[in-house]
Parts: C-alpha cells; structure tokens; sequence
C-alpha cells in the first residue's frame, strides 16, 4: 500500500482525506491517504522523513506551500516558482547514486485549476 497525505497547521478542518481515499476505493487503488499537522519549523524534516518512509507524495496547505520554496532539497517546477508556492510534492526514485536519496519535486496544481 502506498501511504500519501497533506502536511498543514492547522490541519483538522482538511476534507481531503475522505476525497482522496474515497477515489483510491473507487479507482481500486492500494493507497491510502492522510492528513498531518506538521508546523512551519518542521516542514523540512517532516518532508524528508514521508520521503525516507516511502510516501507516493504529499500536499501542502497555507503556510506550508510557501515555506516549501525554501527546501533546498527541493526541485520546485516553474509554475511553482512563478505563483510561489507549491502545494503537492512528488517522490521519484533515486536522484543519482551520488547523491544517494530520493528525488523531491514540487508542482503548484492550484495554477491549472
């Protein structure tokens, strides 16, 4: 099972739990997803330990998509950069062996809607 989720402060409120494992049930996908209150001063280690767990991705809510930009780990597209703020992540494999950890790309989807 794939363990994806969204990272904010506060947190409580989020319905994207119920949407997203509503639609992982009726696609028949093995995953499931979680909502997380991560603080602003926790956000990088927060990202790298879902990255080092496995997560497929996460999302990110006020403040936190802001606060994103300023991983320096993180490859923030240019849609991301442009709007300032990224608010889903992605974890693709292997950045190179030597670098030796998983890829961490950033992508603002609140642009294409």
């Amino acid at each position: 099972m794939k363990i994806f989720g969204i990272f904010g402060d506060p947190i409580e409120h989020s319905l994207s739990p119920a949407m997203q494992n509503a639609a992982f049930r009726a696609l028949g996908m093995d995953g499931c997803y979680h909502a997380f209150r991560v603080s602003r001063p926790r956000l990088k280690d927060a990202v790298i330990g879902a990255g080092a767990m496995g997560f497929g991705g996460l999302n990110l809510t006020i403040p936190l998509k802001e606060e994103a930009l300023s991983l320096d780990f993180l490859e923030a597209d240019d849609l991301a950069r442009a709007i300032g703020a990224v608010n889903t992540i992605s974890f693709s494999g292997e950045a190179g062996e030597e670098k030796g950890k998983n890829r961490i790309q950033g992508y603002n989807t609140d642009g294409w809607g």
